[in-house]
């Protein structure tokens, strides 16, 4: 019976590949293979970091990795190489580059360093530029290495270091120490010039630089000064930006310390912004502190994180979020009024295909989430059996595969593989319903079938 749930849930939580063949074309071998060939070749590395269970992986496969414009540009100038981090040397790759999430995308130096990292789904667009940066960064290689041995040197003159951030805009790497720098060359009236703020606002990519300190006390400062908007638009993007780098750096170093620090400056620039409440910032402390442990798998301090939060969900009226969900669905019918009836039928189309805008939806989402956490950690039966009311509220809030699939995951954990069976089908029935990709559910479904017969 074990094994045949074993085989079930992998069944469940895995989705096989769609489509044809990747056009892309991906080198075999081992990593050190793939290192010598590069050397060989004299080319960077192009590192697709997947697991088989990631919908956003296949989704990416699927669509950039068989565009021919992509697929020419990685074919023509990098050694491509895909790996699943859960499998073989996946394991030690991704912990040597402290890969935590999936998909990632590795651009390396021939030597194996690091040059750049992309964590999540990536559209055929931004995949396109970042592959031109890792070109431009190719050909600039040499005035770049340049650069750098000038700066490692000890050269700290204000014109070097202002060529040098200029340089590293243009790919975009990163330029924190470098600008740290070039402020520090600086008469104080001159920090403030749009040239240096425009020059900050760009480089700057973590709260732990005097650059990030000087760009919060503008900020600061707004309030007795005439607002320039596109500026600080831009400035609040950088913030964010910087912000999330070091919640990111936090997560990947499993470092709990840095995380309450970023966490605290994180708080800090909302007040900035003039756009914290108590309960705003209750609501950001919850969701940051839920998500780092769900990101570095610390499930025992994970299940101390959502308790309040999962009480206060388990608490909440259905009736109130549905009226307030329906006096936000009559305010929408009221500003698309007046549309032309074309476009305003477009709109309504997609609005009643995917409501994930909905306060029920967003707490059906959170249960699920929730529960699929204790799906992939929890052992302990009572916990489990916990886990599928919740997995159970969510599916009757809002019937979406993937809660569904949670739902029947968790079902068949417990060994109650009739009801995952049926569960599982009413996700594939959902998700054609809705006019998703029903081949993950269906291929899921099948594995089933597979697993159902043996046992």
């Amino acid at each position: 019976m074990m094994m045949f749930s074993a085989l079930l849930i992998t069944g469940l939580l895995s989705l096989i590949q769609v489509g044809d063949e990747p056009k892309v074309h991906f080198s075999s071998g081992s990593f050190r293979q793939i290192l010598a060939q590069a050397n060989g070749r004299h080319r960077p590395v192009f590192i697709d970091v997947s697991t088989s269970w990631c919908v956003p992986c296949k989704k990416m496969e699927k669509e950039a990795f068989n565009t021919p414009s992509i697929a020419q540009k990685i074919n023509d100038h990098f050694i491509a190489y895909k790996i699943d981090a859960e499998k073989g040397e996946g394991e030690l790759i991704t912990r040597k580059y402290h890969v935590t999430a999936y998909p990632t995308l590795l651009f390396l130096n021939e030597d194996g360093t690091l040059r750049q990292k992309t964590v999540g789904y990536t559209t055929i667009a931004t995949l396109s530029s970042q592959l031109d940066a890792a070109l431009l960064v190719r050909q600039q290689g040499l005035s770049l290495t340049q650069f750098a041995a000038s700066y490692n040197r000890g050269n700290r003159q204000a014109s070097f270091l202002y060529a040098y951030l200029q340089a590293l805009g243009k790919v975009d790497l990163d330029g924190a120490d470098v600008i740290d720098a070039y402020i520090a060359t600086l008469p104080c009236d001159r920090v403030y010039a749009p040239p240096t703020l425009r020059l900050m606002t760009q480089m700057v990519s973590t709260s732990h630089s005097q650059t990030y300190d000087l760009l919060q006390t503008y900020l600061r400062n707004q309030g007795k000064q005439p607002i320039d908007p596109d500026r600080n638009t831009q400035l609040i993007v950088s913030f964010s930006t910087a912000l999330h780098h070091d919640l990111q750096e936090a997560i990947e170093r499993n470092d709990e310390d840095l995380f309450r620090v970023v966490l605290h400056r994180k708080l800090q620039f909302n007040k900035l912004l003039e756009r914290t409440t108590s309960e705003r910032e209750t609501q950001i402390i919850r969701h940051e502190t839920i998500n780092f442990y769900k990101r570095t798998s610390n499930f025992p301090k994970y299940k101390l994180a959502i308790r309040p939060y999962l009480t206060h969900l388990l608490t909440l009226p259905d009736e109130s979020s549905r009226k307030m969900d329906s006096l936000n669905f009559t305010r929408y019918l009221s500003e698309i009024a007046s549309l032309p009836d074309s476009i305003r039928k477009q709109h309504y189309a997609a609005y009643l295909t995917d409501r994930t805008d909905t306060q029920v939806y967003y707490i059906a989402l959170d249960l699920s989430d929730m529960a699929r956490m204790y799906l992939t950690y929890a052992t302990n039966r009572d916990d489990l059996l916990e886990a599928i009311n919740w997995s159970k509220r969510a599916v009757a809030l809002t019937p979406h595969p993937d809660f569904l699939i949670t739902y029947a995951g968790l079902l068949a954990k417990t060994g109650q593989a009739g009801q995952a069976s049926l569960i599982q089908k009413k996700a594939l029935d959902e998700a054609k319903k809705r006019g998703l990709d029903s081949q993950p559910y269906q291929a899921a479904l099948d594995q089933f079938d597979r697993s159902s017969r043996d046992w």
